[in-house]
C-alpha cells in the first residue's frame, strides 16, 4: 500500500482543482487554461509544493485576450526554456507539456501552422499525468489547428469520436459556416445537454435562430 505525504496529498489536490476549473472554462483559446493555471499555483496554501518558475501565466493570458501575440509568444517560450531546466521538480514535466500546447495556439493564431505543429509533437515525447489530464486542451489545440489550416473535413472527422461538449460545440460552429443547419442544431443541443452554460453552442443556436427567423 502506497502512503502519500502530506505534500503529494496537496499536489494532488491542487491538480484536482485545477482540471475543475479548466473544465468550468471552455477550452478554447488558451488563454484561459493559462489563467486556471495562474490561479490554481496562486493559493498560499501551495507554497509547500515545487512550482514551476519563470511562467507568468497570467501574463502571458492578458497578452493573448489584447492581442498582443508576438509578447503572448516569447513569454510562452521563456516559459518553455524555464519549465526544461526544472523537469526534476514536481509537475515540471506536465506543466511543460500544457506549456507546448499553449504555444502551438498562439502560433496557431498567428498562421504558423507547421511551428505549431511541431510544438503539439513536443508533446508526444513527454510522459503522461493522471493528475493532470490534458487530454481536453490537446485535443481543443489540434481541432483549432486543422480548422485554421481550414482543413474543415479532418476537423469535423477529428471532433466526431469525442463526445465532451468543447467537440460538439466546435462541431456545430463548423456545421453552422457549412449552412448544415439540422446537423448545427444537434450538435448544439448535444453540448448544451453536458453544459447548459457552453457559450459557443449558444452563440451557435442564436445564429440559427437568426437564420431561421430572419
Amino acid at each position: 500500500m502506497i502512503v502519500l505525504t502530506s505534500v503529494e496529498k496537496l499536489q494532488e489536490a491542487i491538480a484536482i482543482e485545477f482540471v475543475r476549473c479548466c473544465k468550468r472554462q471552455a477550452a478554447w483559446l488558451f488563454s484561459r487554461f493559462l489563467l486556471c493555471l495562474a490561479f490554481s499555483f496562486s493559493s498560499p496554501a501551495n507554497a509547500m509544493v515545487d512550482m514551476p518558475s519563470g511562467c507568468d501565466y497570467r501574463g502571458i493570458a492578458q497578452a493573448i485576450t489584447a492581442s498582443q501575440l508576438q509578447k503572448a509568444y516569447s513569454m510562452s517560450i521563456e516559459c518553455e526554456n524555464a519549465l526544461l531546466s526544472e523537469q526534476s521538480k514536481s509537475f515540471a514535466e506536465s506543466m511543460l507539456r500544457g506549456q507546448y500546447l499553449a504555444t502551438a495556439q498562439i502560433l496557431t493564431v498567428q498562421g504558423k501552422l507547421d511551428a505549431a505543429q511541431d510544438r503539439i509533437s513536443k508533446t508526444e515525447r513527454l510522459a503522461r499525468t493522471d493528475l493532470v489530464p490534458f487530454d481536453e486542451i490537446e485535443n481543443s489545440t489540434r481541432g483549432f489547428l486543422l480548422e485554421r489550416s481550414g482543413s474543415m473535413d479532418e476537423a469535423i472527422l477529428f471532433y466526431l469520436p469525442i463526445k465532451q461538449p468543447y467537440a460538439r460545440a466546435r462541431l456545430a460552429v463548423i456545421y453552422l459556416d457549412q449552412n448544415q443547419v439540422t446537423a448545427a442544431t444537434d450538435a448544439a443541443g448535444a453540448a448544451l445537454k453536458d453544459e447548459p452554460t457552453n457559450s459557443t453552442a449558444l452563440v451557435v443556436l442564436g445564429a440559427l435562430m437568426e437564420k431561421t427567423n430572419p
